[in-house]
């Protein structure tokens, strides 16, 4: 499941995907806890103000020492987020989902079992929080 990145915008160097989601279905997700995901869009079920998506863990040929995220977000994102995991889920690090796409990340631990989660939360200024795609690129 793992493809070349090949894109001009690429300014991180991240040239390989450990994980596409692109909620056309759930075929790369473990679990969906308060989510759903329905016509290529990830929201929270109808009543709940949080939900956490977690992928299946994508196994790459060596370890990736960064990371970087691209997700097609809303802007009622501002207080959801997600974990990267670099060991198969044993341990993950938070990052905001809103300020922290887009950019090279160092993995905490290189590693070559990417898992991740995302979890999409509400408050009185974010009251619809939805994703069309979440993609995590390593190197």
């Amino acid at each position: 499941n793992k493809v070349n990145a090949v894109s001009s915008q690429n300014i991180n160097g991240i040239k390989n995907t450990a994980i596409l989601l692109a909620f056309d279905d759930t075929t790369q997700i473990s679990s969906l806890g308060n989510l759903q995901v329905n016509n290529g869009i990830l929201s929270l079920q109808s009543g709940f103000s949080q939900g956490t998506l977690t992928t299946n863990t994508e196994v790459l040929d060596s370890n990736a020492t960064y990371f970087e995220v691209r997700a097609g977000i809303n802007s009622d994102c501002g207080v959801s987020t997600f974990q990267i995991s670099s060991d198969g889920g044993l341990s993950f690090t938070s990052y905001d989902l809103l300020s922290n796409i887009n950019q090279a990340i160092a993995f905490t631990t290189a590693g070559k079992n990417i898992q991740a989660k995302v979890t999409l939360a509400t408050d009185a200024n974010n009251d619809k929080p939805e994703l069309t795609y979440f993609v995590v690129g390593v190197k």
